[in-house]
């Protein structure tokens, strides 16, 4: 009896482990596999256009030595050699520079091109010492994806070729933001392109590609000035006199009791008596909800639009009142937030928030007693939100169709340029414009705060 209960135990332990050992196995292979096309793809010695010479030097070779056609085999042989000696020279530079160390600077503020920011941030290749011989050029290079929309991919491709690489920055051209995976690596190549030799191990990093901020800050004021009073509790005069502190720098200036001020000659400040972390907290919900369809770039734009002025707005009351906090809302949940460090780190946390449906879960902030909504044309139950938000005062910031403003208490208009360029093309193709009919956002009039966006498409790679 033990000795059935012992082979039905090694049974067991036996169908336990195969499937283990096999996963390993195929795991080491794809490791394997992995490395082997790494070490091919580094040692190799020739670009696309030189590997296309070659094999045409080779087959002219082979049909001038087989039809005895001088002419025909001595182009073959002088472009096998003129090739090989290329490659090789290309090779030596890569050993001599093999322990120069090559050192990627990321952009302190990556950010996307999305809507007109006036640079272009780029990736900066620090290679000092590193000086290649005459007819020879130092190639850095970035590729890698972009995924910009919950479907919707970028192959991103950046390249730059210097005779002295001190320092060399590569200019990201990106069109929408998102999290970008970037392989970099540095070669030795010919001034014709045909050879390479890689001379250090590609670097792999994830980068957060942010939204960038508009540049006109008119509406971005207005959309501050409505929250930043509203969040602020009223106080009865009787309060207003029984409250007050010496002025600490920072302190608003319209919370300043100047009467109280001039008789004392010092300045003070007004102060609620309620809980002052109450009356500075601004909830704010960031909807980036739409119904599952196919994206487009117009789409995926807006969204980004909204996300670069939602920054802006929390810069914006931040850098002008330091003691206020946000309860930021998402499908993800609540982020609070209170410094500019954080909003930068905020910053980046929108980056991989993409469109999806309306949770019905969507968390709530049961002491908000006003609230900031920022959305898009496409939230398309906006409506039963607000609803659902009655009695709390809401404030609703959204983008919108140009032509389409609706209602709105406050608008104005601003163009939405994409750029668009070889160096990254959408997987799979995306179609640049919304195709379904376009919707007016309705809210009261005195609660609306609207930005009508017009797209137009940049193809050509220039400071905006």
């Amino acid at each position: 009896m033990s000795q059935g209960r012992v082979s039905q135990t090694r049974d067991s332990e036996l169908r336990d482990t195969v499937p283990h050992e096999t996963e390993r196995e195929d795991m080491s292979r794809r490791i394997a596999q992995r490395r082997g096309f790494e070490r091919l793809r580094r040692y190799f010695p020739f670009t696309a256009t030189g590997t296309i010479l070659f094999a045409a030097a080779v087959v002219f070779t082979a049909l001038g030595t087989a039809r005895a056609d001088v002419y025909q085999g001595t182009l073959g042989v002088t472009a096998i050699v003129v090739c090989l000696t290329l490659a090789a020279l290309s090779r030596m530079q890569a050993g001599r520079f093999s322990d120069i160390p090559v050192q990627w600077d990321d952009p302190s503020r990556a950010h996307s091109r999305t809507f007109g920011d006036a640079g272009t941030p780029a990736i900066t290749v620090n290679a000092r010492g590193i000086r290649p011989w005459f007819f020879f050029r130092l190639h850095a290079r970035i590729s890698g994806t972009l995924r910009a929309g919950k479907h919707l991919r970028f192959h991103v491709f950046e390249e730059i070729a210097t005779p002295a690489a001190e320092q060399t920055a590569i200019p990201l051209s990106l069109p929408l933001p998102g999290l970008l995976n970037a392989r970099r690596s540095v070669e030795i190549r010919d001034v014709f392109g045909l050879t390479r030799g890689a001379f250090t191990d590609p670097v792999t990093r994830d980068l957060d590609i942010i939204a960038p901020m508009p540049l006109e800050p008119e509406l971005t004021r207005m959309v501050a000035a409505s929250g930043e009073q509203e969040s602020t509790r009223t106080t009865s005069p009787e309060e207003e006199r029984y409250y007050m502190r010496e002025y600490i720098p920072g302190d608003r200036f319209r919370d300043i009791n100047w009467k109280a001020s001039s008789r004392i000659r010092e300045l003070v400040t007004r102060i609620s008596p309620q809980t002052q972390d109450e009356d500075r907290t601004i909830t704010i919900y960031f909807r980036h909800f739409r119904e599952e369809n196919a994206e487009s770039l117009e789409s995926l734009g807006h969204l980004a639009y909204v996300k670069g002025w939602l920054i802006a707005f929390m810069r914006a009351v931040v850098r002008e009142e330091t003691s206020v906090q946000f309860r930021v809302v998402t499908a993800e949940g609540m982020h609070t937030v209170r410094t500019e460090d954080e909003i930068t780190q905020f910053s980046r946390t929108l980056c991989g928030v993409q469109f999806e449906p309306a949770p019905a879960d969507l968390a709530r902030d049961p002491a908000a007693r006003m609230v900031l909504i920022f959305t898009t044309p496409f939230d398309t139950t906006l409506t039963g939100f607000i609803d659902s938000l009655s009695p709390i005062d809401c404030r609703l910031f959204t983008t919108q169709f140009a032509g389409r403003s609706g209602n709105a208490g406050r608008n104005s208009l601003d163009r939405l340029n994409l750029t668009l360029s070889a160096s990254a093309l959408p997987i799979p193709p995306v179609r640049l414009k919304e195709q379904d009919s376009r919707h007016t956002v309705s809210a009261p009039a005195a609660g609306m705060l609207l930005e009508e966006v017009s797209l137009k498409p940049v193809t050509e790679r220039r400071a905006l």
